[in-house]
């Protein structure tokens, strides 16, 4: 298991893939995107078994709205509202350099998600609203995928707001508001909101992490499992400098 600052991870990397380990890493996979691919040539190399730790796909809420998902075979439109606050990223004494590139420390766990939620392709990103480096305060960008999912993207930079995804259907809304918990609108109830239980896993354990473990466990039982891989991060690191127009 590597969990170091982002800064550390190339060189951490760099003699770990020269092991026949099997590794579980930490997210972002590189502190920006120019990084992430300076790791993906040694990852090439080495072809190492490597798995990245983005938990958030193994909260029980995710794992819920899937599933209701699989069943609504309509098309979706994902909104997804992020807030980052670099202020309190300097209070915490992080490097310049990783606040440069908060959006890939940060926003990884909600971009991270549209890659999940969206089906097919993606053919388009148009940022309505641009990432302005000197001035970061608001972010918007339409994401379109082949299948006809739209997801539309809205980050909102050091101000107060809640991090939530919610996925409209014809005939269901799923709210995740927070990301740890699922509520379910039908079109035929729009006053009712039904809350989706959490699983036990969830509430004893930090959220998403026990479902992790169960999936690091079947592929030592060498059974299918779900653990993404260094090339889905990288989809997800491509995304974000989509987003953000930063390499």
């Amino acid at each position: 298991v590597i969990a170091v600052p982002e800064l550390n991870l190339y060189s951490v990397l760099s003699i770990s893939f020269k092991f026949p380990w099997v590794i579980l890493s930490e997210k972002p996979i590189g502190y920006n995107l120019k990084n992430a691919l300076k790791i993906d040539k040694i990852y090439s190399k080495y072809k190492p078994t490597f798995f990245v730790s983005l938990n958030r796909r193994y909260y029980s809420s995710v794992q819920n709205m899937l599933k209701n998902l699989k069943k609504n075979h309509s098309d979706r439109i994902i909104q997804v509202f992020d807030t980052q606050d670099t202020d309190l990223a300097r209070k915490f004494n992080h490097s310049k350099k990783v606040i440069d590139n908060w959006m890939y420390a940060n926003s990884i766990h909600n971009i991270d998600l549209i890659n999940i939620l969206g089906r097919g392709k993606i053919i388009n990103v148009k940022n309505v609203i641009t990432y302005n480096k000197l001035n970061p305060k608001l972010v918007k960008s339409i994401i379109k995928f082949d299948t006809g999912d739209i997801a539309i993207y809205t980050g909102i930079w050091n101000m107060p707001g809640p991090w939530s995804i919610s996925v409209s259907t014809t005939s269901k809304r799923y709210d995740l508001k927070p990301l740890e918990k699922l509520f379910i609108k039908d079109r035929n109830y729009r006053c009712r909101e039904k809350e989706i239980k959490l699983s036990l896993w969830d509430i004893n354990f930090k959220p998403g992490l026990r479902m992790q473990v169960k999936e690091l466990s079947k592929y030592f039982s060498n059974k299918k499992n779900h653990l993404p891989d260094f090339k889905q991060a990288l989809k997800t690191q491509k995304l974000i400098s989509r987003i953000y127009k930063i390499q």
